[in-house]
């Protein structure tokens, strides 16, 4: 058992004591809760560091979510198209006829996702395969009834869409 200084009165005290017996200052008290408190904040830290480090892929502006919606609706099929992104992840929705066979739809997906490939810093170039990339994508192609036609995703290392 070791004395401190107490840090209220100045009179020695036992490091085992709650409170100063000569003032009632509670020592070891704000201590606990001191170092509670930067322990939360040293967690908190390190996970705001790896949340930022993990999401690496730059985000999609409106300009260039605007400009691949634009260019997947010149083809004829195409009712409505979305993009949508949290961190690395791309969601993009199709909206085509119900008529849409599901070859056609895939074709449909495939060329939205190289779309914003071309616009985005998302390189290489896509050429017939998509290519490997800084984004994860759910692909989803819907009737106007919402019913799925196809659903595909890739993940960054995947050179073309699972579907």
């Amino acid at each position: 058992m070791a004395l401190i200084a107490c840090k209220e009165c100045g009179e020695n005290v036992s490091t085992k004591a709650k409170a100063c017996p000569h003032c009632g200052n509670p020592a070891k008290k704000e201590t606990f809760l001191r170092d509670i408190f930067l322990a939360l904040i040293i967690i908190f830290i390190f996970f705001s560091v790896v949340i930022t480090l993990r999401s690496g892929a730059p985000l999609l502006d409106g300009n260039t979510k605007k400009m691949a919606i634009n260019k997947i609706k010149q083809y004829p099929e195409i009712i409505e198209a979305a993009i949508t992104q949290k961190g690395d992840d791309l969601s993009l929705v199709l909206i085509v006829p119900a008529n849409t066979s599901i070859k056609k739809a895939r074709d449909l997906g495939d060329n939205f996702v190289r779309m914003v490939k071309s616009l985005s810093e998302d390189a290489p170039e896509p050429g017939k395969k998509i290519g490997k990339g800084i984004y994860r994508y759910l692909i989803r192609v819907n009737t106007k009834q919402e019913e799925k036609i196809v659903l595909g995703a890739k993940v960054q290392t995947a050179e073309n869409i699972t579907w």
